[in-house]
């Protein structure tokens, strides 16, 4: 082992007790833990609202939609989905989505009427039954095996003629930790929805899945379509959403990283004084023939071990955080405002490595202004004072 490693490796782990070097170096390392795990689960917390919001909308509205331009009802027959299925691995789910009202015992609310062959509660529903979310159930007073009253209005001009009601029974009720939907969203039968909206055999349109998503299938896909009908994504049917979610970014990763920048900038401090010091010991050094630049490693291999050890530990405490969160929910949100009931997390290996990377990096870099200050020191006059 090089004497400058070894030196530098005493000074953290085997001074004394109450030596001013290993205080500091420990300072400076629990400084950068904070920083690391800091910036680890800003990113987490970040990537896991985007991949959290995207599974939980694609649960509801599927990768991408099959739709006429003007949301209208069109026959089956008017898009030739065997050619598209033969081209491509996309599957089609036929998909009719209609408003309503609903109304249980003087309680009325507005809600989106969604048929499609599978359902986010993954059960069949038979004609005139429904799935509800359970904040429309707790907002109606129903539970399941209870009935509620489906209502519209098929023609503006005569109301009191063109209500049409039907009586729809509750199978299940579905939690997806998005309020907004299960508030406003009921599933029914395919064959209920045409009935009770008068569309006969015709669909709002088709629900487009495929294992990849790969966006150059997509584009495929979208290029075999023709006027009225197209291709509309998940991230552009929300795309006010999801550019929300980019905007917060940025700021987050700029807060967050300064309280890293700080916790490394402390290094310069810390190596600063550990070398006024140990003056008289480098002193020393210099006058049995150890060469300056051998001496300024030793500074570089301390400020590499505290941005390595601050990484490592920044990362595990990261990750027991992360790891709590996303197991027992310690951190809830309210799911009225947010689109989800908890924080969501999202802990990848590639944060943690790039998060070390940069930091040991400028570990690297930061040392070098405090070591360089070695050649300054005189052993002639600093020996005299001794």
């Amino acid at each position: 082992m090089k004497l400058s490693l070894w030196i530098s490796l005493r000074y953290l782990f085997f001074s004394k007790n109450d030596s001013f070097s290993k205080y500091a170096s420990l300072l400076a390392i629990a400084g950068l833990i904070i920083g690391v795990s800091s910036l680890i689960i800003t990113l987490s917390i970040i990537n896991g609202f985007e991949d959290t919001i995207s599974s939980q909308l694609e649960n509801f509205d599927g990768p991408a939609r099959i739709q006429h331009i003007l949301h209208e009802p069109f026959s089956e027959e008017k898009i030739n989905i065997p050619l598209l299925n033969n081209d491509s691995n996309f599957s089609f789910l036929k998909f009719c989505r209609n408003p309503a009202i609903v109304r249980k015992s003087g309680i009325i609310s507005g809600v989106i009427v969604e048929s499609i062959v599978e359902s986010s509660a993954k059960k069949k529903i038979n004609e005139n039954e429904t799935i509800i979310g359970e904040s429309l159930a707790r907002i109606m007073g129903v539970k399941v095996g209870d009935n509620l009253i489906l209502s519209y209005i098929a023609n503006s001009k005569n109301i009191f003629n063109s209500t049409k009601y039907c009586k729809l029974k509750i199978v299940e009720t579905f939690k997806s930790g998005m309020s907004e939907y299960e508030k406003s969203l009921i599933y029914t039968n395919i064959n209920t929805s045409q009935k009770f909206f008068n569309m006969g055999d015709k669909i709002s349109g088709y629900i487009v899945k495929n294992n990849s998503y790969n966006m150059n299938d997509f584009k495929s896909l979208s290029s075999k379509l023709s006027y009225p009908y197209y291709l509309e994504l998940l991230r552009d049917r929300h795309s006010v959403l999801f550019d929300w979610v980019k905007a917060q970014k940025l700021p987050a990763l700029i807060l967050f990283g300064m309280i890293t920048f700080v916790s490394i900038i402390n290094i310069i401090s810390t190596l600063s004084m550990v070398i006024i010091q140990k003056s008289s010991q480098i002193a020393i050094l210099l006058t049995l023939g150890y060469k300056r630049k051998n001496i300024e490693n030793i500074f570089i291999y301390l400020s590499l071990m505290i941005g390595f050890i601050g990484s490592l530990f920044g990362s595990i405490f990261s990750y027991i955080i992360l790891y709590l969160q996303n197991k027992y929910h310690l951190i809830s949100l309210p799911s009225d405002i947010y689109f989800m009931d908890h924080i969501p997390v999202n802990f990848s290996l590639e944060g943690p490595i790039y998060v070390s990377f940069v930091t040991i990096f400028t570990c690297s870099l930061i040392s070098l202004y405090p070591a360089n200050s070695i050649y300054k020191i005189k052993p002639a006059i600093i020996l005299s004072n001794e």
